[in-house]
C-alpha cells in the first residue's frame, strides 16, 4: 500500500513538474498557485460534469445513485484511514482491510436494502389492501 501511495505521489509530482516545464517553455508566467488554480477548476468541472451526467442517468435507470455515492464515500474514508495509519506508524497499510471494508459495507447495504425493500413492499401491500376495503 505504502508503494502505490509513492507511486501516486510520484505521478502528481511528475505532472506538476510537466506543467512548470509547459509554463516556463511559453512564458505564460503562472505561479504555482495559479497552476493549482487552473488545474483543479478544470479537473474538479470535469469530474463534476462526468459524476453528475453519471448520477442523472443512475437515478433514471438504476435507482443506485445513493449507494454509489456512500460507496465511493467509504472507499475514501477507507483509504485515509490506511494512509494516515502508514504515516503515522499506528498500524500497517493494506489493501486487504480497504478491500475487508468495502465488502463489509456492501454486505451490510445489501441486506439493510433487502430489509427495507421488503417493508416497503408490505407497506405498499397494506396501503392498496386497506383503499380496496373501503366502500365507495
Amino acid at each position: 500500500m505504502k508503494e502505490i501511495v509513492y507511486a501516486f505521489i510520484r505521478l502528481i509530482a511528475d505532472v506538476h513538474d510537466h506543467l512548470l516545464t509547459i509554463n516556463d517553455a511559453y512564458e505564460a508566467r503562472f505561479s504555482d498557485k495559479d497552476l493549482h488554480f487552473l488545474v483543479f477548476g478544470i479537473a474538479g468541472t470535469m469530474v463534476f460534469l462526468c459524476s453528475w451526467l453519471l448520477f442523472k442517468w443512475l437515478r433514471r435507470h438504476l435507482g443506485v445513485a445513493a449507494w454509489l455515492f456512500s460507496f465511493v464515500v467509504m472507499l475514501m474514508l477507507a483509504l485515509s484511514i490506511e494512509v494516515g495509519q502508514g504515516l503515522t506508524q499506528t498500524g500497517t497499510m493494506e489493501i486487504g482491510d480497504i478491500a475487508a471494508g468495502m465488502i463489509g459495507f456492501s454486505a451490510f447495504s445489501l441486506v439493510a436494502g433487502i430489509v427495507f425493500g421488503s417493508i416497503g413492499m408490505i407497506m405498499k401491500y397494506l396501503r392498496r389492501s386497506r383503499k380496496n376495503r373501503r366502500p365507495r
